[in-house]
């Protein structure tokens, strides 16, 4: 399906297995052939970021493009089928952007609230519809805004 070789994938499968971040959890056919199915060793793996110079930003920054390229994918998808419910109560899709100023506090309360929609939607079931959620909270860098100037009026000339 990603074009590329499956040996390189059952390798990384097999090292992310050896040091326990996976484990087998079954098989299902698909078509003719038999798929492995894996589960995370951990019910919320999370990216620990290191912002030194010498620490892992490009590679975290690189993670949450991927998440944010597929919950985009996922949107598009979802965007043209007729089934999906855009409204109401039972509304399934959902595009947000919202900035605002969050004191301390506030920040404490959006991460509490982040983690509960996290554990709503994470915990494995095998009844209801799969749904994905892609969150980004960031920082955002403020700038005095540039006081503007009045326009200069021509003066008549005598």
């Amino acid at each position: 399906m990603i074009g590329r070789p499956a040996d390189g994938l059952y390798y990384h499968l097999r090292e992310l297995q050896r040091v326990g971040l996976i484990s087998p959890a079954g098989s299902r056919k698909r078509g003719r052939r038999r798929e492995a199915i894996f589960r995370s060793a951990y019910r919320e793996p999370s990216l620990v970021h290191d912002p030194s110079p010498q620490g892992n930003s490009p590679a975290v920054t690189t993670i949450i493009g991927s998440m944010l390229r597929l919950g985009a994918r996922d949107f598009r998808k979802a965007v043209g089928s007729p089934r999906v419910r855009t409204h109401g109560p039972y509304r399934e899709l959902w595009g947000l952007r919202v900035t605002g100023w969050l004191t301390p506090d506030e920040i404490v309360e959006v991460n509490r609230r982040i983690v509960s929609l996290q554990n709503a939607v994470a915990r494995p079931r095998s009844r209801g519809k799969l749904y994905a959620i892609t969150i980004l909270l960031t920082p955002l860098e403020h700038r005095a805004r540039k006081k503007q100037r009045r326009p200069r009026v021509p003066r008549a000339n005598p």
